[in-house]
């Protein structure tokens, strides 16, 4: 009886794990901090000539005063605004949630989308996400990535990529780390609302 009661509490000490979740602080979240460029964040493109225009938007924002605008201008592989986040080694599986505002206009079909580089020791990329893309013309919408984190990722590349012609925007981009188990039904989060 003993046995079968103590058998009894490791399994519900398993079910009931408590979720810890951790918003993870991002520089610059809202874009309202552009001396010269974004801080906190890096932009950059695929190769070759010129194809992107990374600017500040003061006339359209989906809160606060500023926005970040891409526009892509020449046929390019892809255009990246990215942030890197030390998130350390985990003794339990995790979860991310990504979610940020953003807009399109005359984005081809290959789209806008947020983007999620796990990266291992010395900054090895173990895999990379992506959320549904964002194509047409599209005002502020949120965006959202849920994703499993795989073992051995000490920190996490986020961003917003354009992979067409068109121009993107994006606003407050919030990122959540979470110590809860994986759950299949909602690790395949990629939404658009």
């Amino acid at each position: 009886m003993i046995k079968l009661a103590l058998l009894a509490l490791l399994i519900l000490s398993q079910i009931l794990v408590p979720v810890r979740a951790e918003l993870v602080a991002l520089q610059n979240p809202g874009f309202e901090d552009f001396p010269t460029r974004p801080v906190g964040w890096r932009t950059t493109q695929h190769a070759g000539e010129i194809a992107y225009e990374f600017e500040i938007d003061s006339e359209d924002a989906a809160s606060g005063e500023q926005s970040f605008r891409m526009t892509c201008t020449v046929q390019q592989v892809y255009g990246l605004i990215d942030q890197k986040v030390a998130i350390g080694p985990a003794e339990q599986p995790r979860k991310m949630h990504l979610s940020a505002k953003m807009k399109s206009k005359d984005i081809g079909p290959r789209g806008w989308m947020l983007v999620v580089n796990f990266l291992g020791p010395r900054n090895a990329i173990i895999s990379q996400v992506r959320s549904q893309h964002v194509s047409g013309t599209n005002d502020w919408k949120t965006v959202v990535l849920d994703k499993p984190i795989p073992d051995r990722t000490e920190a996490l590349s986020v961003g917003v990529m354009l992979l067409d012609f068109g121009i993107g925007w994006v606003d407050d981009v919030q990122l959540d780390v979470s110590t809860k188990a994986a759950d299949p039904a909602t690790d395949a989060a990629t939404g658009i609302r």
